[in-house]
């Protein structure tokens, strides 16, 4: 008898979880659209060879001095620019010149997309100097309305490259 409850016990838990993993469903993710405002842009920005940043969350005044301090892009704000709204810097290193295309939130989560595209902009320019690079930006005012500034996460950068490759098979 103990034999035969142990069997059963056993089959139970794996038609169990047999059952569980067939019947769950998918986890559906896609992405929201949100309203911006594209503030600014530029090329040429000279920064460390070695740096990873691609977006910038600028959500008050100081961090705007701060991130110019490291990044001295054209673009002047004020104290009241930070009122009602923050903004988004998407850096990118493919492109001469790039312009903000979307932003987008994940479904239920505190991450972010904006989405930039080549603006088709070709310079000719000398090599950077010595542990530098060349960077293009696109700046985004973003309001308080849209996005909660203290409840967004990470902002991820998508690029479009305008003359990229198409292989076809």
């Amino acid at each position: 008898m103990k034999k035969f409850l142990l069997i059963f016990l056993i089959l139970f838990v794996l038609i169990s979880a047999a059952i569980l993993v067939i019947g769950r469903k998918k986890r559906v993710t896609y992405t929201i659209p949100l309203d911006f405002t594209q503030v600014g842009q530029g090329s040429m920005l000279l920064r460390d060879k070695n740096d990873r940043v691609y977006s910038a969350v600028i959500t008050s005044y100081q961090g705007f001095e701060k991130f110019k301090d490291l990044y001295p892009i054209e673009l002047n704000l004020t104290g009241k620019d930070f009122k009602y709204s923050f903004y988004i810097v998407a850096f990118s290193d493919s492109s001469w010149g790039v312009e903000a295309d979307g932003f987008k939130q994940k479904y239920a989560s505190s991450y972010y997309y904006l989405d930039v595209a080549d603006t088709g902009m070709d310079i000719k320019a000398k090599p950077p100097p010595e542990g530098k690079k060349y960077t293009a930006y696109a700046v985004i005012k973003v309001s308080d309305k849209v996005v909660d500034r203290n409840k967004i996460g990470h902002v991820q950068v998508r690029e479009g490259v305008l003359n990229g490759l198409t292989k076809w098979f």
